[in-house]
């Protein structure tokens, strides 16, 4: 996998199999990401950082597009000190 920009988004929901994201970019189905995220951010300074591919893609309120995805690998699991 090819380093790309960086893209924020914001986590919609979150499951053992995959994750939606809002975000103000588009993506296609197929495309691989890194999503790198704190889980529990009240709990836990761990960041976590998977693989995903892109499945399926909405246009949603004219900027803002609801991806969904599919986790393929974890790359790592990290702690902030």
């Amino acid at each position: 996998m090819t380093p790309g920009p960086v893209v924020l988004g914001r986590g919609l929901d979150l499951s053992q199999s995959g994750m939606g994201l809002a975000i103000a970019e588009a993506f296609t189905p197929g495309d691989e990401l890194i999503l790198s995220f704190h889980p529990y951010p009240t709990l836990s300074a761990e960041i976590v950082r998977l693989i995903c591919k892109v499945r399926h893609v909405r246009l949603q309120q004219g900027e803002l597009w609801i991806i969904g995805c599919s986790f393929d690998d974890i790359l790592s699991l990290d702690t902030e000190m």
